[in-house]
């Protein structure tokens, strides 16, 4: 079982996750790239203060620590991911190659939202 501060901070990386995805609803050519990333930022910078630093030793539950980290290691990963296409999204001048980087987003958001729900259930852990 997770601890209540780290239980909370899936939630809300849950919640930010969700918001961020509602901007790819667009299409691709009223995607502002400055706005985009300023926003990517945004939750880059609290899942690195929040999420990418939590350890196992906050678990309420050690003999759920190997499967907590492996979905830790893989939500690290997706991450670092996503915020590579949020870069080639920005620098993307075709429509057609925007297009291609808003649909491996919204892949990796709902990766994302994945791995923080199966967090927040423990059910799966």
């Amino acid at each position: 079982m997770l601890s209540a501060p780290q239980q909370k901070a899936y939630q809300e990386f849950l919640v930010l996750l969700t918001k961020f995805k509602e901007n790819f609803k667009d299409d691709a050519q009223k995607i502002n790239p400055t706005t985009t990333k300023e926003r990517f930022r945004k939750i880059q910078q609290w899942f690195e203060e929040k999420i990418a630093h939590s350890s196992a030793e906050h678990l309420a539950e050690v003999e759920i620590a190997p499967s907590w980290q492996a979905i830790q290691r893989e939500l690290i990963r997706e991450f670092r991911l996503l915020s590579t296409d949020v870069i080639f999204l920005a620098s993307a001048r075709q429509t057609a190659t925007k297009k291609a980087r808003l649909q491996s987003i919204d892949t990796r958001i709902d990766k994302l939202i994945n791995y923080c729900q199966t967090m927040i259930s423990q059910e799966k852990l």
